[in-house]
């Protein structure tokens, strides 16, 4: 397994916050990680008086006063926009992970979940791990397009988690029930479809495991109209613990900003998701 840099986890002291401070310290453990406990300050909430030195310096000791029990951890407490704050932290640390909770109560919630873990992704450049439960990481499902991004995803995977049951699942998306009927196809000519989306996606398959190099894993490949939906259901029947995907790809997995089937996974998923962007 690969040795990792800094892992960063940003906290706001919530439960959900502290389950994801509790899996990034399994994380650093396993990694033989620097992990550093961050808690940002948001002036946009609460105004600009926490500039103050002394107030950040208490604070900080709330934080570490928070976390007590943890050892082998650094703390920092920072002023400014939450999701401007950790990128920028993470490229100073060239962090190898930022961890977060998957959401904060109100009025907080869609601003920490739909801001500040989605531009971390969006706008960084450093993974990003969204912690839903308290399961160990034990089966991974990483989902592929075969694109760049994709095998950038599987890599930083296999590197981190090698060892553990891991899967390739790539969907090829399969004729809607509309499109069939608008183009009146006969069921020899669906089928015929099938086998060769199937076909191809078995030889670009074959090609991506080449390109990670000889690694003990499982694959899958299977059609369906819906990818986001697949994914998940795929993920329930495997009885994965994570689900690791590129927020780039080609086709159905690409937009300008982040994969529509990668934001999808992000909000839908009962599991953690790791969102990784191609630098």
């Amino acid at each position: 397994m690969a040795e990792y840099r800094t892992i960063i986890v940003a906290t706001d002291l919530t439960i959900s916050a502290d389950r994801a401070v509790e899996k990034a310290v399994k994380l650093a453990e396993r990694g033989k990680s620097e992990l550093l406990i961050v808690h940002v300050i948001d002036k946009g909430i609460f105004g600009v008086g926490f500039e103050d030195e002394a107030k950040i310096k208490k604070a900080e000791q709330k934080l570490k006063e928070h976390y007590k029990t943890i050892q082998n951890a650094n703390f920092l407490v920072l002023s400014g926009k939450p999701a401007n704050e950790i990128i920028a932290l993470a490229a100073v640390k060239n962090a190898a992970l930022v961890v977060v909770g998957d959401h904060a109560p109100m009025p907080l919630k869609d601003f920490f979940l739909g801001t500040t873990a989605r531009n971390i992704t969006t706008k960084g450049k450093t993974p990003v791990l969204v912690v839903k439960t308290n399961e160990p990481i034990k089966k991974i499902l990483v989902p592929t397009d075969f694109s760049d991004d994709s095998l950038a995803c599987a890599s930083f995977v296999f590197g981190y988690w090698s060892g553990l049951d891991i899967e390739l699942l790539n969907i090829y998306q399969t004729p809607p029930e509309t499109t069939v009927e608008f183009y009146n196809l006969s069921d020899d000519e669906l089928k015929k479809i099938k086998n060769e989306q199937e076909e191809k996606a078995n030889n670009e398959m074959a090609e991506f495991v080449k390109k990670l190099g000889d690694k003990n894993l499982s694959l899958g490949i299977k059609g369906a109209v819906s990818c986001e939906v697949a994914i998940l259901e795929h993920a329930k029947k495997y009885n994965a613990n994570l689900i690791a995907i590129g927020t780039r790809g080609v086709g159905r997995f690409s937009t300008e900003v982040m994969g529509s089937v990668a934001e999808y996974i992000l909000r839908a998923s009962p599991v953690d998701v790791l969102l990784h962007r191609l630098d």
